[in-house]
């Protein structure tokens, strides 16, 4: 077992105070930065890329600079691990901030016994979402808090896109909300692809460089598993199954990846309303429309937008 607190770094710029977990993609750390004096989210990376592709992504995802989206700081792409620095979020996932009343235990970045690092349901595992049987709605306030949520992660999620970005690995455990109620999209890290331009070939598709599938496949969109073209629909889909698990208490579709993907293809999503007759009218709509199967007719920010502001 590792002994912290543990100088890390080049010149051991930073300590390294306690793991706070650990996924595919890598681990992620509570660090201080002692030349900025402050703490830090440090992640450690798996090695898929080339130092330079490191640099180039995270050059392009540093720019980003929205209060709904997480701030990175520092890249390290030659250290062994690569790993980058970025803002600190104390607080709660979504799911809980809309299901609980006041949601205890503010985190840093704090996990679920069943959950990976970045929050994601580990399918084929027996779960809280395996148990289909109990759909629960969110405590008091729960349908407000909600929309809230919606209206700031529209608002972040636009602000990539409209950068030529999508995230592709939207979950619960990477949307944070602070003790005072303010959003941030995690980890849009390394994760991240540049949408296609008019001059280039479309280089946004669900298999990284390696071949490998990129997201989580109980959030991703059914468009992300044979490698098709990308758009920021997939985010959007991501976005309503995030929305159904905090409406409901549990995911839409359980089971192996495969499984998952085959349901989300041919039979789609339940509606939340059906599960649940305490579900607004207007979550109800959102949910559905955030999870067509066809990227199409998916509903976007400005649909989510214009629904909400109906009431």
């Amino acid at each position: 077992m590792t002994d912290y607190p543990k100088p890390f770094g080049p010149e051991q710029r930073y300590e390294l105070l306690k793991q706070l977990g650990e996924g595919a993609g890598g681990r992620v750390y509570l660090a201080v930065d002692h030349k900025e004096g402050r703490e830090v989210a440090l992640k450690q990376l798996t090695r898929r890329r080339t130092p330079e592709e490191f640099e180039r992504r995270f050059a392009l995802l540093s720019k980003l600079k929205h209060e709904n989206l997480v701030e990175l700081y520092a890249m390290y792409s030659t250290w062994e691990p690569p790993f980058y620095t970025m803002q600190l979020v104390p607080g709660v996932d979504i799911v809980r901030y809309i299901r609980e009343e006041s949601p205890s235990g503010i985190e840093a970045l704090g996990m679920e016994a069943e959950e990976d690092l970045e929050g994601n349901l580990l399918l084929g595992e027996k779960s809280r979402a395996a148990n289909r049987s109990v759909f629960t709605p969110p405590e008091s306030g729960g349908m407000d808090r909600a929309r809230n949520a919606l209206r700031q992660l529209c608002a972040g999620l636009e602000y990539a896109h409209r950068q030529g970005l999508i995230h592709r690995d939207i979950t619960r455990g990477n949307i944070r909300v602070d003790s005072r109620g303010r959003l941030v999209v995690m980890d849009y890290g390394l994760a991240a692809e540049q949408l296609p331009t008019p001059d280039a070939a479309p280089a946004s598709q669900a298999p990284n460089s390696d071949g490998e599938l990129v997201g989580t496949a109980a959030y991703m969109a059914p468009e992300q598993w044979n490698a098709r073209e990308l758009s920021p629909a997939v985010d959007w889909y991501s976005m309503g199954v995030v929305l159904f698990e905090a409406l409901c208490g549990a995911l839409p579709f359980v089971g192996s990846a495969h499984e998952v993907f085959v349901r989300k293809r041919t039979v789609g999503a339940p509606s939340p309303s059906l599960l649940l007759p305490q579900v607004p009218d207007d979550l109800d709509a959102i949910c559905k429309g955030l999870m067509q199967s066809d990227p199409k007719r998916r509903w976007n920010a400005e649909r989510v937008i214009q629904r909400l502001d109906r009431g």
